[in-house]
């Protein structure tokens, strides 16, 4: 991901160089529009009608809201959000109009959110969501924006709490849950999104609590 570096300096270009300029209406055009105290609030370039490059969108209060790039009119390349008091909250890779690499989301102490990673509009690999102390909450593997295979969830300390297996968004194949302190809790497994087969929990001591047996989420007496 590019640094903001790259971001604050352009900014402050174009509040310098183009504190005069209004829209221009030729091949290639750039258009400003202001708040009322004359400084730029948003800055978009156009080029035979569609937007071609930059865009910039700045707070009254001259911090920068928003940065995306265009080609043919179509979102193009990296895509920064801010929040009103300038903090980065979310960036992303486009191409032709579509999500196509990363996307990142961030809390307001600047940790991360949600990493996702994205192939023609389309999720694809892997997926994660974090607590706001920096420790994941899940991770989901996906295939054509679908969960398929291993799925983890976390403890907010980040000890595993459970390990599943997916096919299309559903349930399907080997589960085991985790007290905090990594002991196994509970052993089974789904299939179509419902409980089957045998399930074993134990104690947090490693005893056996119960045994269960399974049919299509149906307990077996």
């Amino acid at each position: 991901m590019k640094m903001r570096l790259l971001t604050v300096g352009l900014w402050a270009l174009c509040s310098l160089s183009l504190l005069g300029q209004e829209t221009t209406r030729t091949g290639a055009e750039t258009e400003i529009e202001r708040h009322p105290d004359g400084k730029i609030k948003t800055l978009t370039v156009f080029k035979n009608g569609l937007q071609e490059g930059i865009h910039l969108q700045i707070s009254k209060e001259g911090n920068l809201r928003l940065e995306e790039n265009y080609r043919k009119g179509k979102l193009h390349g990296h895509r920064y959000v801010f929040n009103q008091g300038g903090k980065l909250t979310e960036e992303a890779d486009y191409a032709d109009g579509r999500l196509n690499g990363q996307q990142i989301k961030y809390y307001p102490n600047g940790k991360l959110q949600e990493k996702s990673t994205y192939q023609d509009g389309v999720k694809n690999g892997l997926a994660q969501w974090f607590y706001d102390n920096g420790n994941p909450i899940t991770e989901y593997q996906y295939v054509n924006g679908n969960i398929d295979g291993e799925g983890r969830l976390y403890y907010k300390s980040g000890a595993v709490k459970a390990i599943l297996m997916y096919k299309e968004n559903t349930k399907n194949g080997s589960y085991k849950e985790f007290y905090e302190d990594g002991k196994i809790k509970i052993e089974g497994a789904y299939k179509g999104g419902l409980q089957n087969g045998n399930w074993v929990y134990y104690t947090q001591s490693g005893e056996i609590e119960k045994r269960e047996r399974y049919k299509k989420g149906t307990i077996l007496q």
